[in-house]
């Protein structure tokens, strides 16, 4: 009897969510990639990425970290990062063509601060994503069984 008053619910929800739906044309790009290792540096790098969970399409390169527009569109990209251990700060940015869009930053007290953040972008074919320390001394937390260091993007919409 609990479910039968539930079913309204349920039904005014799923009428009030978005449903999205990509043209027959368009290929699915999406990757989400996370770091098992630290990394330490000072100055401007691409932070590294080594366990690829998601990469449909293969535009992301493990090799080089960066993501490589297959299909012009709008793009979203997400990262999260932590920092600890003995420079306990993070500043990184998600970078279109080498110019900043977005940053992350995380800065951390006693042991261990997360930062992330997201962005939308219009994308050419051939255009390229990576993450980068901004500057100064900066280090992301990796470890081989909890990847708490990740980036994800996805295509929403082809043009």
């Amino acid at each position: 009897m609990g479910s039968y008053f539930l079913l309204p619910a349920v039904l005014a929800f799923l009428a009030l969510t978005p449903i999205c739906y990509l043209t027959a044309s368009a290929t699915t790009v999406a990757f989400s990639v996370g770091k098992s290792s630290n990394q330490v540096v000072h100055g401007l790098a691409v932070i590294t990425f080594d366990r690829e969970f998601v990469n449909e399409g293969n535009a992301f390169d493990l090799l080089t970290s960066t993501f490589t527009c297959p299909q012009d569109g709008v793009y979203a990209f997400h990262l999260h990062g932590l920092s600890g251990g003995t420079h306990r700060r993070f500043l990184a940015g998600i970078y279109h063509n080498n110019d900043l869009m977005v940053t992350a930053y995380a800065k951390v007290r006693e042991f261990w601060s997360m930062g992330g953040n997201t962005v939308l972008l219009s994308l050419r074919v051939g255009d390229a994503v990576q993450v980068k320390f901004v500057y100064g001394q900066n280090e992301l937390y990796g470890d081989n069984t909890e990847l708490y260091t990740t980036f994800s993007g996805y295509l929403l919409s082809s043009s």
